[in-house]
């Protein structure tokens, strides 16, 4: 099961998700993650805490940062317990301690620290 929160009234413009996101949402997922790169030019996406993220997920996060950056735009990501998503994703290739080659101003998706934005609530 998943479930999206589009958040377009702030500032920065959230996507908050719930549940699992793994293959069986990969077009759902992608699909959300498109309607927030158009919804603005600060942007983030909320993981909740105890949903599985699996390597299709982590690909379309990336795929999702690569075009905000190629956009001028921002994307963070937020995740609460994410420390299994960051090993996953150093351990798969996908964290870069280099830093983005798309977004050399903030890095990489995967290695950032928590944005100064406001904890969202849930």
């Amino acid at each position: 099961m998943i479930h999206f929160e589009l958040v377009l009234n702030e500032p920065v413009k959230r996507l908050v998700v719930g549940g699992d996101m793994v293959l069986d949402h990969a077009e759902e997922i992608k699909r959300r993650l498109l309607e927030l790169l158009a919804g603005g030019d600060r942007l983030e996406v909320c993981l909740q805490e105890g949903g599985q993220v699996d390597l299709c997920a982590l690909q379309l996060l990336c795929a999702t940062h690569r075009q905000a950056a190629m956009s001028k735009k921002k994307l963070s990501l937020r995740a609460k317990g994410a420390g299994s998503l960051l090993a996953l994703s150093a351990v798969i290739g996908l964290a870069r301690p280099e830093g983005c080659r798309f977004d050399v101003a903030s890095g990489c998706l995967f290695g950032q620290e928590p944005p100064a934005f406001p904890a969202v609530e849930g």
